[in-house]
């Protein structure tokens, strides 16, 4: 794998095929690229998946149990640390 292979895949991954859009560069290396080419196929096909799956509501309980949680939560102004 090539370091533009490893740059066109790693930004596939967090951006999908909307990056071909943006980037013809990115979008030439692919048609010709048979890894890269593969890896969005593949990527493709994980997105597919996970549509596929049944969204769940959590209960309301564990919704107000989150919210609190994080509410909670203090951040310092000095540091950003949380508290």
């Amino acid at each position: 794998m090539t370091r533009r292979c490893e740059r066109v895949q790693e930004t596939l991954s967090e951006h999908g095929r909307a990056y071909l859009a943006r980037d013809p560069d990115a979008r030439e290396h692919v048609s010709t690229c048979a890894e890269c080419r593969a890896f969005l196929v593949a990527l493709e096909e994980v997105d597919a998946a996970f549509e596929a799956l049944p969204r769940h509501q959590p209960p309301e309980e564990v919704v107000q149990k989150v919210i609190e949680a994080v509410r909670g939560i203090r951040v310092t102004e000095d540091d950003g640390s949380r508290e």
